[in-house]
């Protein structure tokens, strides 16, 4: 076959284009190839899978991001009432006495257990 009648594809394949030339063609077929697997992505599914998945995680931020926002506002008030009640010691130590045995408790629970399992197992998946 003559080089002249070699197609730009066929001169890809065999490696005898540019670079440059290369590059310029993929830019000239980029709208084209996007769309297609854009279409390729929408029809197997695989776009909507991963935007829920990108909802799922979003939701679950919020949340996160919610609680602990509640847990240092809780803070917040704790240590303005600490400043009015610098004096009040044991109240502080039976508070420090007690979350560990409380946290143990949750632990234990049913739910909990359940639940961290359920999120690492969601964490080591390859998908």
């Amino acid at each position: 076959m003559d080089e002249m009648e070699k197609t730009q594809e066929e001169k890809v394949q065999c490696g005898e284009m540019r670079s440059a030339d290369q590059a310029e063609i993929m830019f000239q077929n980029f709208p084209s190839l996007f769309k297609k697997a854009l279409r390729r992505a929408i029809a197997d599914g695989d776009l909507g899978s991963a935007l829920g998945k990108v909802s799922d995680s979003l939701d679950l931020t919020k949340s996160a991001v919610e609680s602990i926002a509640q847990v240092v506002e809780k803070a917040r008030e704790k240590l303005n009432s600490e400043g009015k009640n610098s004096g009040d010691m044991e109240n502080m130590m039976a508070m420090g006495y007690t979350w560990l045995p409380m946290f143990l408790g949750l632990i234990k629970t049913q739910e909990f257990q359940n639940l961290t399992a359920s999120m690492l197992v969601s964490m080591l998946k390859d998908k």
